[in-house]
């Protein structure tokens, strides 16, 4: 079946909320509606009056999310780090976290398979049944191109199926029989070699996976509007405004009403008179925006500590209960997107020549808050009960897999490694 104008359409059915989204996450917030004469001043106020926590968010979560090991073929995780996925992971978790999900493909390569992300505002796949199946039924990827002459641009489309990726260019919009196939190759994977990320998956399949900071667009608009009153009421109302009202006003001070911390309101009266107005106090703006940041780190379970700096100097204990919330939702994504690594991971497997019986799980670094005394304690014990260590190294320490083994192929630098892990913590 051609699945091409179907890939296209969903593309275009969800590049508006997608878009939405990926300006929330960069600040483009939209701005307080002011009147149409307003001033430069309060248009300049509304743009500066912005405080983006949606990054902030996404970054928060996706910080505590590490692939660092892989229990299935060598091959495997050599073609995960050889494509650099060590560092580019962070992008996998990020957008899958921004948007709701995100993408990676994984292809047989002349040195070995090549393992790629995919953001979701390229990329789109189709499924059966998107709650339950575990492959699509096909993907593609959309970007523009220079065209051959370079006068103008172009999309590209490639199309990934369970037996080939086959490449089409052509004018924007133009429809499916407009576009030229300028390439691809066929590949012997069985299955559409696409793996999708995501964030959660409402049991609803005609609702699209859900983003993390998408039901916090109230919240953070609310937070900017504050902010704007703020500023607002700081930029013209916090210093006392002086004024001066009489009968006959100082010649060239005539219905001089503007206001301003070096200029005097004047303004006719019965009787002369000169003083100045209360100033503006800031303690309620600022109050209202506390809140209202407490409700957004609520509502998203990450630390208040992160989203403000007044929560500081805290001890091992209150770091860790703070972010017990926040703990348990990257425990939640590294089940998930543990399941999508595995996925990549035995396609990587397949693509190098090898024939998996079923998924390998990843292994993810610990994100927890440590306390150095009871890890001491933890590891005195487990020592003195003759644990090996490697185990020990696996259990308390922040090595890798791979360094790990490095060192067990050496029994002088693993008890180097494990030495300095135990001295570390105060075991003798």
């Amino acid at each position: 079946m051609n699945y091409f104008d179907q890939l296209r359409q969903e593309h275009a059915a969800g590049r508006g909320r997608l878009a939405r989204i990926a300006d929330y996450y960069d600040g483009n917030h939209p701005l307080p509606t002011l009147p149409e004469d307003a001033s430069a001043d309060l248009k300049e106020i509304a743009g500066i009056a912005v405080t983006n926590y949606m990054d902030t968010i996404v970054h928060s979560i996706a910080e505590n999310l590490n692939v660092v090991s892989y229990g299935g073929d060598s091959r495997a995780w050599d073609a995960f780090r050889a494509s650099r996925m060590e560092t580019l992971q962070d992008a996998v978790h990020s957008s899958a976290l921004t948007f709701g999900a995100s993408y990676v493909s994984v292809l047989p390569g002349a040195r070995g398979p090549v393992v790629r992300p995919h953001s979701p505002l390229e990329m789109v796949a189709l499924y059966d049944d998107p709650v339950t199946d575990m492959w699509p039924v096909a993907a593609a990827t959309c970007r523009r191109v220079r065209t051959l002459t370079g006068t103008g641009t172009e999309e590209e489309w490639s199309v990934f199926t369970p037996s080939a990726v086959s490449i089409y260019r052509g004018r924007a919009g133009a429809a499916a029989n407009g576009m030229r196939k300028v390439g691809g190759a066929k590949h012997s994977l069985g299955v559409v070699p696409v793996v999708r990320f995501v964030n959660e998956q409402p049991m609803a399949s005609h609702l699209p996976p859900r983003s993390e900071i998408e039901p916090l667009f109230p919240i953070q608009r609310q937070i900017n509007l504050l902010k704007f009153d703020q500023i607002v009421a700081g930029r013209f109302g916090a210093f006392p405004q002086k004024f001066i009202t009489g009968p006959t006003l100082p010649e060239g001070m005539e219905d001089a009403t503007k206001t301003g911390p070096d200029r005097v309101m004047a303004l006719e009266g019965e009787s002369l008179n000169v003083g100045s107005f209360d100033a503006a106090t800031l303690e309620q703006y600022i109050a209202a925006e506390v809140a209202a940041t407490k409700k957004l780190a609520t509502k998203s379970r990450v630390p208040l500590s992160a989203l403000d700096n007044a929560v500081s100097n805290l001890s091992a204990e209150a770091m860790a209960a703070l972010e017990i919330g926040l703990m348990r939702k990257v425990e939640d994504r590294q089940q998930s997107f543990g399941t999508a690594w595995s996925q990549a991971l035995w396609l990587a497997e397949v693509a190098a020549g090898g024939r998996p019986a079923g998924l390998s799980d990843v292994q993810w670094s610990d994100p927890r808050s440590k306390n150095p005394q009871a890890q001491a304690q933890a590891m005195s014990g487990w020592k003195a009960a003759g644990v090996p260590l490697g185990t020990l190294m696996r259990r308390f320490g922040d090595f890798t897999e791979d360094e790990i083994r490095e060192a067990q192929a050496s029994s002088s630098r693993l008890d180097d490694m494990a030495g300095e892990l135990l001295a570390g913590a105060g075991v003798g």
